[in-house]
């Protein structure tokens, strides 16, 4: 099993909903889930129009490979009323799924980018990972404070 991290997020309502949805459906897709953040509020960056959006961060793991994994959170997403990329940007979200780490691999291709290339900048990730991991270790991943 690949440990991996994702970010989870709502701008529309009900977002708590969308949110507990995505974490019950992970496991059909091939996620199995470890643990959860606590949900935080958050307001919108990178020109994303709507209100604040509700956030979390998953501890996981999977066998799926990342384009697989990417292609079923779409999924779940889609489910969740939200188009199926590609998509323009800005627009509000019932859910965004993004995968911020899996495992140590690094890759950028068209699409997908890992680690993810926000994650530092998101107020709402580095919280997270505080959260999760308070001394900076991922198991599987790394040192989320210096080594990533």
């Amino acid at each position: 099993m690949i440990p991996v991290v994702f970010s989870l997020g709502s701008n529309i309502e009900p977002r708590r909903h969308y949110l507990r949805q995505a974490l019950h459906g992970l496991p059909a897709i091939g996620v199995r889930v470890r643990r959860v953040s606590k949900f935080q509020v958050t307001a919108p960056v990178e020109g994303v129009a709507g209100g604040d959006f509700l956030n979390a961060m998953v501890e996981a793991e999977t066998r799926l490979a990342p384009g697989e994994l990417l292609a079923r959170l779409h999924q779940l997403e889609h489910r969740a009323g939200r188009p199926l990329p590609p998509r323009p940007s800005g627009q509000s979200r019932t859910l965004d799924l993004d995968i911020v780490f899996y495992g140590r691999l690094h890759l950028c291709a068209p699409g997908l980018c890992l680690p993810h290339p926000a994650w530092r900048r998101r107020a709402f990730i580095r919280a997270g990972l505080k959260e999760l991991w308070p001394a900076g270790m991922i198991p599987g991943i790394g040192n989320w404070k210096k080594d990533i």
